[in-house]
């Protein structure tokens, strides 16, 4: 029974959605092996990207399988691909705008000034790193000479949301390639 199962697997893996859903499940994890650079190149989760794009696409597959059943029905079938490949570009277009306009930019600027305690804060931004500093005026004119009392150094938050958009691409498109090729097997299968 085991091997019966196992030989329809395969035989489904030959097929064009079998080979495309495949590969939407394994592309995060590849991109690791291929030292694709899919995460800013300071980000602190970046070892996160692949593993949890592989793991929650590996995961709606898994829940997709479920309903075989109502994937016989086309109109179903269609219906959940339109749906999961509108929603695979959604997050793609999503993650390029979020690493592009958020996260890809070096900043340096002054975010507030309090001449009472003699303090200024600044906040710089470096490819998925924020810096913030606190530092005393003094009375001193040149930004260097300013004495640093407080540095926090940390991860940009807008990070987080880039690999929810990275793994809800790739989670969609395996969504999206299985429910058609679910649909295709099971109706050939019951043809013969």
């Amino acid at each position: 029974m085991k091997i019966i199962k196992l030989k329809e697997l395969l035989s489904y893996l030959k097929t064009l959605w079998g080979l495309l859903g495949a590969a939407a499940v394994l592309f995060p994890g590849a991109s690791a092996l291929l030292k694709i650079p899919v995460a800013t190149e300071e980000s602190r989760i970046a070892a996160l990207y692949p593993i949890i794009g592989t793991t929650i696409s590996a995961f709606g597959i898994l829940l997709l399988i479920t309903y075989r059943e109502r994937l016989l029905d086309l109109k179903f079938a269609r219906k959940l691909g339109i749906v999961s490949m509108a929603v695979a570009l959604s997050c793609f277009f999503a993650f390029l705008s979020v690493r592009v306009v958020y996260l890809d930019v070096e900043t340096h600027r002054l975010v507030s000034s309090d001449l009472e305690k003699n303090i200024e804060v600044w906040v710089s931004k470096n490819k998925g790193l924020l810096l913030e500093e606190h530092r005393e005026l003094g009375g001193q004119t040149s930004e260097r000479d300013r004495r640093t009392l407080y540095q926090s150094l940390r991860g940009d938050p807008l990070d987080i949301l880039a690999l929810l958009m990275f793994t809800g691409t790739f989670a969609s498109l395996g969504f999206a390639f299985t429910a058609l090729g679910i649909h295709n097997y099971e109706v050939s299968r019951k043809a013969t």
